[in-house]
C-alpha cells in the first residue's frame, strides 16, 4: 500500500512538473510569435510581390496580343477600304459631277 501511495505521489509529481513546463512554453508563445511576426510579413510581402509580377507579366502579354490582333486587323480594314476606293473611284467621281451638274 506505501509503495502503492509513493507511485501516485511520484506520478502526481512528475504530472505537475511537466504541467509547469508546459505552461512555461505557453507563456513564451507570445513572444515566439512576437519574434517571428516580421519574418512572416516579409515572406507575405515577397510571396504577393512575385503574384502580381507573374500577374503583370501575364496581362501585359495578353495586352500585347491584342495590340497585335487589332493591328492586322486595322490594316486589313484599311486594305480592304482602299481596294474599294481604287475599284469604285472612277463611278464615283462621275456620280459626284453628274449630280453637281443635275442640280
Amino acid at each position: 500500500m506505501k509503495k502503492l501511495i509513493k507511485d501516485i505521489i511520484e506520478l502526481d509529481k512528475a504530472a505537475r512538473t511537466e504541467l509547469e513546463q508546459i505552461k512555461e512554453e505557453l507563456d513564451e508563445v507570445p513572444a515566439y510569435v512576437a519574434s517571428q511576426r516580421p519574418l512572416i510579413e516579409t515572406k507575405y510581402k515577397r510571396d504577393i510581390e512575385q503574384h502580381l509580377t507573374e500577374l503583370k507579366g501575364k496581362l501585359q502579354a495578353e495586352y500585347d496580343d491584342k495590340v497585335i490582333q487589332t493591328s492586322v486587323k486595322y490594316e486589313k480594314s484599311l486594305e480592304k477600304l482602299r481596294n474599294q476606293y481604287k475599284y469604285n473611284r472612277e463611278r464615283w467621281l462621275k456620280e459626284i459631277f453628274e449630280n453637281c451638274i443635275d442640280s
